[in-house]
């Protein structure tokens, strides 16, 4: 470790390579991410694993939504791809998201994202700023396996617990029902 020569003893479940604290090989360089990979002896071989954001556990507090876009190197790469937004419910919870084109200038939009028993609202946009047509990934945390959106079916699949909607963002109030 700091750009001294250092042993590490592999335990049975691995360690990991990358510029976080908590792993056993850091490193300063800024292209390697913070849990870069897993590294792990078994079977008489050494295995690497690539660390990316659907193997790391994430622990989240009930009520809380999760918003998220595919990884791009800059903003103009954006337009088209869809906004995800994760969903755990527990009791009555809101949340807002914050968008805007993405350079620091110009319009905003802020918008409002609640869930109260088996309904999700998406409030009316505050703001002038709308991003360029895309669709909405609404995951759920739940036992329903259908949903609709302002009273009509919704494309939708149910999975492990999870319930995906997808939906055009028009960036206006919609209500989603989970069945």
């Amino acid at each position: 470790g700091n750009g001294r020569d250092a042993s590490v003893d592999i335990v049975p479940d691995g360690c990991f390579l990358g510029r976080g604290a908590d792993c056993a090989v850091r490193t300063d360089d800024a292209m390697v991410s913070r849990k870069n990979c897993k590294i792990s002896f078994a079977g008489g071989k050494w295995i690497n694993f690539p660390v990316t954001i659907a193997s790391i556990p994430i622990f989240v507090r009930g009520g809380a939504f999760i918003f998220a876009q595919p990884v791009v190197q800059y903003t103009d790469q954006m337009p088209g791809q869809p906004l995800r937004v994760m969903v755990y419910p527990s009791g009555t919870s809101e949340r807002r998201l914050y968008e805007d084109a993405g350079n620091g200038y110009g319009p905003s939009v802020l918008r409002r994202f609640s869930i109260s028993g088996q309904t999700i609202e998406i409030g009316a946009p505050e703001g002038t700023y709308r991003s360029p047509s895309r669709s909405m990934l609404i995951t759920v945390r739940t036992n329903a396996t259908s949903a609709t959106v302002n009273g009509a079916a919704a494309e939708s699949s149910a999975k492990d617990g999870l319930l995906t909607i997808k939906i055009p963002d028009r960036f206006e109030r919609t209500v989603i029902g989970l069945r």
